[in-house]
Parts: C-alpha cells; sequence; structure tokens
C-alpha cells in the first residue's frame, strides 16, 4: 500500500514537468520554467535568497537572459502548472477583461475580512465599492492627509541612532489612514489600526506551518466554517482575534448610522460613506466591514513596505540620497513649507520613487488568478481552473524597455515614456488600485520630512538615523 502511495506522489509530482517540456517545444523562446515539485517558485524564491542573497535574483534576469520571453512556467502546490504573465499583451488583457478570471485567495480566514471588499468584488459589487470610496482618494483628500501627516510627523521625531524603519513607517501610517478614512477626532479607533498592523505578521505566521500551507491552498480549508478539530492554536486565536476586531467596527459602523439617522453633524469620511451605503442598502453590514479592513490593510502595511524600501535605497546609495536631499531643499526649504502643491514640483522626487518602486515593490505580483472559462491569451490557451498570475518583477527589468536595467538609476525617469503594462506597480485598467495616489503623496511627505531632519546610513543590515 505504502509503495502505491509512494509511486502516486511521484506521478503527481513530475506530472508538471510533462507540460512544461511541451510548452518549451511548442512555443520556444517565448516561455521558460522552473522545475521544484510542488513548491515551484518559493523553491527558487527560498534557492536565490540563500545563494544570491537576493530573493528575486533570478526573476529580474529573465528577461535580461531572453528578451522573447512571454510567459514563465513553475509548479503549484497541487501538483499542477502555474503560469506568470510577462508579455504586457497578455497583461493587458487580462486587465481588460478580468471578468474572465476570479481571484484565488488561500490565506486563512480571508472570508472573515477581506473577501467582500474591494480588492475581490466583481461585477455591479465592485462598482458600487469603488463609486463609494472614490471621492476619498481625489486631490481635495489628498491634500487633507498631507497636512494632517505633517502633524503626526512632527509629533514622532524619531530618535538618532538605529532603527526600526518598518515599526516607525507603520507607526506613523496606522495613524494617518485611520485619522483620514475614519475620523480625526475618532480615539475609539486608533488601537483597532494597532491590532490590524500585527494581523499580516500574524496570519504569515500561521503559514510556516507546511499543514497550515497545504490545507489552505490546496484543500481549500481556510474559511471560519473549516471544522475546528482541522484547525491549530494559534490559527484559533487568530480567528479569534479577528472576530475582536469585527465587533469594533461593527460598532462604530452602528454608531455612525444612528448619528446619520438623528441628522448630526458627521465628520466627510470613509466611515460615513460606509455608514450611508449601509443605510441606503447600496452595501452590506459585512461588506461595509471587509471594505474597512481592506482599507487598514493597504494602507498601513503595503504603504510601510513602500517607506522602508525608499529609505533602504537611500542608505543603499548615499549618493541619491545626496541628491535627492538637495532638490527637495530647492523647492522646501523648511517642512513648515510643505503643502500638496509644491511637493509635485520636485521631479527628482517622483523620478525616485519610480526606481525604487521599480526595483523594490511591495508586492511582486497580483493575486493569484484562476480562469473561470477556457481563455484565449495571446497565443496561449489558458483552460478553464486553470491558475495564473500578473508578474511585476520580471517585467520591471525589460531591457527593452530599462536601460541597464540592473542599476538604480533615478534619472532614467527624467524623458522615460511609462507602459502601464510593462511598469505597473500599483496595477493598470479599470481595477487599478484606489489609494495609488494617496500612498506616493504619504511617502513623499515622510520623504521631505526626514531629508529635511535625518541622514540614512546603511551599516552591516542596520539602519542609522542622525541629524
Amino acid at each position: 500500500m505504502f509503495e502505491y502511495i509512494l509511486y502516486a506522489l511521484a506521478f503527481i509530482a513530475i506530472k508538471p514537468l510533462f507540460k512544461m517540456i511541451y510548452y518549451k517545444i511548442k512555443f520556444g523562446n517565448e516561455v521558460s520554467f522552473f522545475y521544484f515539485p510542488f513548491l515551484g517558485q518559493f523553491a527558487q524564491i527560498i534557492w536565490d535568497g540563500i545563494v544570491n542573497k537576493d530573493v528575486f535574483y533570478s526573476q529580474k534576469r529573465y528577461l535580461i537572459k531572453n528578451p522573447n520571453l512571454k510567459l514563465h512556467m513553475t509548479c503549484d502546490l497541487k501538483g499542477g502548472v502555474h503560469y506568470a504573465l510577462i508579455d504586457p499583451l497578455l497583461k493587458k488583457q487580462v486587465y481588460t477583461e478580468h471578468e474572465h478570471y476570479d481571484k484565488m485567495e488561500g490565506t486563512p480566514f480571508s472570508d472573515m475580512i477581506i473577501d467582500q471588499g474591494i480588492l475581490f468584488q466583481a461585477g455591479d459589487k465592485w462598482s458600487h465599492g469603488r463609486k463609494l470610496l472614490t471621492k476619498h482618494f481625489d486631490y481635495d483628500a489628498l491634500k487633507a492627509m498631507v497636512l494632517r501627516l505633517k502633524g503626526q510627523l512632527q509629533q514622532f521625531q524619531p530618535e538618532n541612532g538605529t532603527v526600526d524603519i518598518m515599526e516607525y513607517a507603520k507607526k506613523i501610517s496606522s495613524l494617518v489612514i485611520t485619522k483620514t478614512f475614519f475620523g480625526q477626532d475618532n480615539e475609539e479607533i486608533l488601537p483597532l489600526a494597532e491590532e490590524v498592523n500585527q494581523n499580516m505578521n500574524q496570519m504569515l505566521d500561521l503559514l510556516k506551518n507546511p499543514f497550515v500551507l497545504f490545507r489552505c491552498f490546496v484543500f481549500k480549508l481556510n474559511k471560519e466554517t473549516t471544522p475546528k478539530f482541522l484547525l491549530t492554536k494559534k490559527e484559533i486565536a487568530y480567528m479569534n482575534r479577528l472576530r475582536f476586531q469585527k465587533q469594533i467596527i461593527d460598532q462604530q459602523l452602528n454608531k455612525r448610522k444612528q448619528q446619520i439617522q438623528n441628522n448630526e453633524q458627521v465628520e466627510d469620511n470613509v466611515l460615513t460613506s460606509l455608514s450611508k451605503g449601509i443605510l441606503d442598502q447600496v452595501v452590506t453590514q459585512e461588506e461595509a466591514i471587509h471594505q474597512y479592513f481592506t482599507l487598514l490593510i493597504a494602507g498601513i502595511d503595503s504603504t510601510s513596505h513602500f517607506i522602508k524600501n525608499c529609505c533602504y535605497a537611500l542608505g543603499l546609495y548615499p549618493e541619491v540620497q545626496s541628491k535627492l536631499r538637495q532638490e527637495i531643499l530647492k523647492y522646501i526649504s523648511s517642512f513648515d513649507q510643505l503643502n500638496a502643491s509644491n511637493m509635485v514640483e520636485i521631479k527628482y522626487l517622483q523620478n525616485f520613487l519610480d526606481e525604487t518602486l521599480r526595483h523594490y515593490t511591495p508586492t511582486v505580483s497580483l493575486f493569484n488568478r484562476v480562469c473561470n472559462k477556457n481563455v484565449q491569451l495571446g497565443q496561449f490557451l489558458f483552460q478553464k481552473g486553470q491558475s495564473f498570475d500578473v508578474n511585476y518583477i520580471i517585467a520591471h527589468f525589460d531591457p527593452s524597455l530599462f536601460v541597464d536595467p540592473l542599476k538604480f538609476d533615478v534619472d532614467r525617469w527624467q524623458n522615460m515614456q511609462k507602459n502601464n503594462y510593462i511598469y505597473n506597480p500599483f496595477s493598470a485598467g479599470q481595477r487599478n488600485c484606489i489609494g495609488q495616489h494617496l500612498a506616493q503623496m504619504e511617502v513623499k511627505t515622510i520623504l521631505i520630512y526626514l531629508s529635511n531632519n535625518k541622514e540614512f546610513k546603511f551599516r552591516f543590515g542596520i539602519f542609522i538615523w542622525s541629524n
């Protein structure tokens, strides 16, 4: 019996290789593959991290070695083949025909907090959600955010010496996002931002357990309804934590709905819009809670990584840091002078953000997708149920667009004509990132503040700040 199990596992493990070889023979240099049973791209990332000290070392060089590459193949956890789209025309087709694909979600208990939010909604649900939130990301909202962030930065001045940039960035982002979206004077919600801050770390910690990883991504037993006997103690604790957080948001929504019904004067923010949407039956209470979580997670975690990566680049390239400081001081000699208008004038700052996002994008690819029907993507036929992702990091090192792509060169953006389907750290098309401009304004404000006050050094893996 044991022998048959081994034979079955061996067959499942080797089966993807036949498909990869077939595609390689059929399409030649337009495809490439990395074969490692089950772990696939994860194995390559681990190998590159250990051997090359850069987890994306190989991916950054795919197009340098083969400029004709359109599709990259790896194994998936289920014993199948997973595709990574590289060609911009294939990506464009996905962005413009998103109704043919479902987002694949395997993270533990996402059905409790984000599955009904704007990231995973489709059709009319997505349209209503996007419309409800859009006004909170317009230019007036950005101007208000800059003023609010200035005040927070002056309150939380980092001390000289070694610093945990990620923790500093999360503290600032959580305060600003919470006050911007959910109320300037809403002190009740501030502790929730700190709680949500820890969710991503806890979720990643859960996935370090191979049993949890396979159960969630292979068997899709990652829901709140998963039988309790299959859950680890850490998962149960995490699920209870999410329930507690949902209760807080539920209370906030009920309180705001009551204020609206009583015709009380309330601040025009995301909390108010979601509450009005519930009263108008445009969204449900559960959908509003998921929107709440989505904005907190995206606004805090992704933006914090963006800030951290910028600081990393400034510490790694002191000549860039020096030039950036000089350019900032040309326009803004004192942090008090900063506003949303003069910030835009610092072209070198925007170029620096673009080059940082190209090298160190916080999001390596879009959420994995699954075809909900047979789809012809260019010359490739994807069967219903086929998984794939729209890869960012590989395309960001395309030598046809970026000369000497491995070089960190801020000046390359001086006259660059951006191709949104090659360089797209905030996605592209109709469903691009709703908060991309807010995130960039937030990062710019923080970098201007730090450039006016601090110097970054990066030694032996430790960041050092000084006046």
